[in-house]
């Protein structure tokens, strides 16, 4: 399976190599020695890029620590849930699912018992990614069996991001692919696979620097959007409620959560909620941020202001919150090595267009072999 690989990682350069003849700029540029880089770089991740599965759904991850962390995407991790982690050479660990931020998309699955060889990759820096700079994606799209190499695609940056927003490259995705990392030529994991763009060779990817900035809170075992305490919860699903003249009046409680805030203080459903800490509520976000600021203002209790069957009722809330943050959790030893400059190589801007050229070629001169007869 490796020399399969390596020969069809071997063959795409053979592709490239055959069309930078196009412009004398081109002719210059040393493609022997990226393609080089390449193979050595697939050769020195690939030890770290896992299979990550449970009960029956599978997707990519990669580990940055010696100890078992190991970077993945929000949408496919949910904390608290076990994982069966399954490394390139076949060995399997058992991972729990920690930290997970779906506005970034980025989790994190720590292994139980790493043992005292786990390959691991270092994190590199993506705020200084650059657009035509090199990278590599490393995955196991959908079918890809466990225990087997993770598939190599090579691609660009599009757009990098100096913030936590995505960035975009264009190293392929498919099903499966969620969660597999993304290299520069460095070695370093740069990005996460998050999900597929409109077109093919604009994918989106949750930059590496999301992960550093919330280590903390992706080590503790429950989902997060901000650093610091976790989000309070009153316990409830809503709908906005409106008056006759189709103005926002309040919001309606439609499912109380069992042994929530708002069961405890005797919420139900149907309840119309109109005020909560002495602040008037007309969506999800106003409840989210009323919880937060009697979380950070010390607030043992907080009243709702509510109609039920036509009365108005007042309910004293017992505001029993986690307010601290996440306990501080060490950087792997290795994070953020110094690495030279990224560099940008403006010629592989043609790549798609060369790559399409190819295939117009191989669609008229290819068969599909569907039966075959006799030796």
């Amino acid at each position: 399976m490796r020399a399969l690989r390596l020969a069809s990682v071997r063959a795409l350069w053979v592709f490239v190599l055959a069309f930078p003849s196009a412009g004398s700029q081109a002719n210059e540029f040393d493609w022997q020695s990226l393609q080089q880089r390449v193979l050595k770089t697939i050769d020195q991740v690939r030890p770290a890029v896992v299979n990550i599965s449970s009960r029956g759904s599978g997707f990519s991850g990669v580990i940055v620590s010696p100890d078992g962390h190991v970077l993945s995407a929000a949408h496919a991790v949910k904390p608290g849930t076990t994982y069966r982690i399954t490394l390139p050479d076949g060995r399997k660990y058992t991972g729990i699912g920690k930290g997970s931020n779906s506005r970034t998309d980025s989790a994190l699955i720590r292994i139980t018992e790493p043992g005292d060889d786990l390959p691991h990759v270092p994190m590199g820096d993506s705020a200084k990614l650059v657009p035509n700079q090199p990278c590599l994606g490393l995955s196991y799209p959908g079918g890809q069996k466990p225990a087997k190499a993770p598939v190599a695609r090579f691609g660009r940056i599009v757009r990098g991001s100096r913030t936590q927003a995505m960035f975009q490259s264009t190293a392929l995705m498919e099903p499966g692919d969620s969660g597999g990392p993304l290299f520069d030529l460095n070695g370093c994991v740069i990005g996460i696979h998050s999900r597929i763009g409109r077109s093919m060779d604009r994918n989106f990817e949750v930059p590496v620097n999301v992960f550093r900035d919330f280590w903390n809170e992706h080590n503790r075992e429950e989902a997060f959007l901000d650093a610091g305490p976790p989000t309070p919860k009153l316990g409830v699903r809503i709908s906005v409620a409106r008056d006759e003249e189709d103005k926002v009046n309040g919001l309606t409680i439609t499912n109380v959560f069992e042994d929530s805030l708002a069961e405890k203080a005797g919420i139900k459903n149907e309840d119309r909620i109109v005020k909560l800490y002495d602040r008037e509520l007309k969506s999800a976000t106003d409840v989210r941020t009323t919880l937060i600021a009697a979380r950070d203002e010390g607030a043992e209790t907080i009243t709702a202001i509510l109609q039920r069957e036509g009365e108005e009722l007042e309910i004293e809330i017992q505001f029993d919150v986690d307010r601290k943050g996440a306990p501080e959790v060490a950087l792997p030893e290795d994070d953020l090595p110094e690495n030279p400059a990224s560099i940008a190589i403006n010629e592989l801007r043609q790549m798609a267009r060369h790559f399409s050229e190819l295939e117009s070629r191989l669609d008229d001169t290819c068969a599909q072999i569907t039966s075959q007869s006799g030796d």
